[in-house]
């Protein structure tokens, strides 16, 4: 691991709905990548079962997200126990702490929507989001945003139009870890243009998304 960087967690979230405090976390998958080298050191996935809050509140599934991600209410409720996940969520982090310094979280759009999810998530489970990971992340949404704002072959700037500019492939879009893997690759290729190393563009070879990734 890098000696003074901090590591990378790229990660995607799919949920039953929109809504972090009133939607669950369904689906989770982490890549762990040194800020320094930018090599992948390990990956984490799991399927989370139905959980409630503290309170006792049953978290929220909607038909129309498991319809987006390709859950159901049967393939969560066959996953992990939420405690069992939010525990090796937290060793995750603990694993890929380099120093004294916690990881960084990087994933697309989750500012807004995958940060607040998980941090209820980890909250239910009696878990500090903060005492794990830094407080700023890396949203690769605005870096695009920033990097091709310009290009006039640029009308959207969700995971699958990114990736494909850089010719990076998607497959099954709205699956936890293929949208991991896709980010950490234009996460990798965007740290290495800042650096002046140029970007890694993949032969496309038949790359597919669903236009129907809007975040």
């Amino acid at each position: 691991m890098a000696g003074n960087l901090n590591n990378i967690i790229v990660y995607d979230l799919e949920t039953g709905g929109l809504t972090a405090g009133v939607h669950g976390v369904c689906e989770v998958a982490m890549i762990a990548i040194d800020f320094n080298t930018l090599e992948e050191l390990g990956r984490y996935e799991s399927i989370i079962q139905p959980y409630t809050r503290r309170d006792g509140t049953e978290m929220a599934y909607e038909q129309s997200a498991f319809k987006v991600n390709g859950l159901s209410l049967k393939k969560i409720q066959n996953g992990k126990p939420s405690t069992q996940v939010a525990k090796e969520i937290k060793e995750f982090a603990a694993k890929y702490k380099s120093k004294s310094k916690k990881p960084i979280l990087a994933g697309h759009n989750i500012d807004k929507f995958d940060n607040p999810h998980l941090a209820d998530f980890l909250e239910c489970h009696r878990i500090d989001a903060l005492k794990l990971f830094e407080n700023d992340s890396i949203d690769t949404l605005k870096w695009a945003r920033l990097k091709w704002i310009a290009d006039p072959e640029m009308s959207k700037f969700n995971l699958g139009v990114c990736c494909d500019k850089l010719g990076i492939r998607l497959l099954d879009a709205h699956s936890a870890m293929p949208d991991t893997e896709a980010n950490a690759k234009l996460l990798v290729s965007m740290l290495k243009s800042l650096r002046g190393d140029g970007e890694v563009v993949e032969k496309d070879d038949g790359s597919r998304f669903r236009e129907s990734f809007n975040f």
